[in-house]
């Protein structure tokens, strides 16, 4: 996969230290991105918007933006030579454009609210996607 990626986010409130923040969820979204085999960019979003929420419980939404960039197998024949899969060309062509939005269910905060002198797990944030498309 050859992209770059554009991401914004929104906190869910004001009270936050937006440089350590900002700087753990760029981690989040490294290691998101690296950790694994992504079958589409689309799959690889969701995992990196999902890692964020999971990680980061100030995080609200967190959209994306991954050009699909193609790199095509060079032709060395006229060199003599073969490319057996080792040298690629990045194209100027049309590529698509995969952009989505994760963000946390918004009955999630009814949903995790706990009675004074109850306990509750610990579990992942509910999470919603849209937007997932190319151009």
């Amino acid at each position: 996969m050859a992209t770059e990626i554009t991401a914004r986010w929104t906190y869910g409130s004001d009270d936050i230290e937006f440089t350590e923040s900002w700087h753990a969820v760029r981690a989040v979204i490294l290691e998101a991105f690296g950790d694994h085999y992504s079958p589409s960019v689309q799959f690889t979003l969701h995992r990196m918007g999902r890692a964020v929420l999971e990680a980061r419980p100030e995080v609200k939404r967190i959209s994306f933006s991954l050009p699909n960039k193609h790199h095509l197998l060079y032709d060395l024949a006229r060199f003599g030579l073969d490319n057996d899969q080792e040298i690629f060309q990045a194209t100027a062509e049309p590529y698509g454009l995969i952009e989505g939005t994760v963000e946390r269910a918004p009955a999630e905060a009814s949903a995790n609210a706990v009675a004074p002198g109850t306990a509750r797990a610990s579990t992942p944030p509910a999470v919603r996607s849209s937007g997932a498309s190319a151009r």
